[in-house]
């Protein structure tokens, strides 16, 4: 029965980016559950993209339209059949900040300024915007339609002395781009925007991971739960 079937989070990370070889958000992407219970309520199936996401504008694009395309996701971590037709409800993009401690959820993510080349040497896609293109008459901030206070208090609620804190400035670099992609598409097939995006930090050791997985599995929670309510 489709009544029964649980809500289904997608959950990304990034890739590796300038001077870092690493990137925690994918660390702590492949670490997160699979599957949150909730007593008396549908289980929640968080659904690791398996493919980090890279510092590529055209790339990003293809991924934010494959997650939200109405297809199953067959996850990093998952793909058996209770998963493998699963369509995601809800999505969470992580990346990695190295200019903040602690976690950042980010409200909004901005159209224009984006000057960094990406990873093979593309260039913003201005083009995107203009007569035609895939975003024509986009405007120059999209918000995330979640509520990012309310689930930033329940997630320093479930995890006692995190630092996290709600951000209005996703940095105009790829990770805004993401965000922004991933907004404009579900725009585009005039679906709400559920969706959010998280800033990690760079700290790699496993107590800091940890803690960062179960932020995530917090903020899946919370997302879903609040919505519910």
């Amino acid at each position: 029965m489709a009544e029964s079937l649980p809500t289904a989070v997608v959950l990304l990370g990034g890739s590796p980016w300038l001077e870092w070889d690493f990137n925690t958000s994918s660390t702590i992407r492949d670490l997160a559950p699979s599957r949150i219970d909730r007593p008396g309520k549908r289980s929640i199936h968080i659904l690791a993209y398996p493919i980090d996401v890279p510092c590529n504008y055209q790339k990003i694009i293809d991924i934010t339209q494959r997650i939200w395309s109405g297809d199953g996701l067959v996850s990093g971590n998952q793909g058996n059949d209770d998963t493998r037709d699963l369509k995601p409800a809800f999505a969470l993009h992580m990346g990695m900040r190295s200019s903040n401690p602690g976690f950042c959820v980010e409200t909004f993510a901005r159209r224009d300024g984006y000057c960094e080349l990406g990873d093979e040497g593309d260039s913003f896609p201005s083009e995107l915007f203009e007569t035609g293109g895939l975003w024509e008459g986009f405007p120059s901030k999209l918000y995330s339609d979640l509520n990012v206070p309310q689930v930033t208090s329940t997630v320093s609620r479930m995890v006692p002395g995190v630092d996290i804190t709600v951000s209005d400035n996703c940095g105009l670099y790829f990770c805004e781009f993401e965000l922004f992609a991933t907004l404009a598409e579900l725009r585009r097939q005039n679906l709400p925007g559920k969706a959010v995006f998280l800033h990690v930090p760079t700290d790699k050791r496993p107590e800091a991971i940890q803690l960062g997985v179960r932020v995530v599995e917090a903020i899946v929670q919370a997302i879903v739960d609040n919505h519910e309510v």
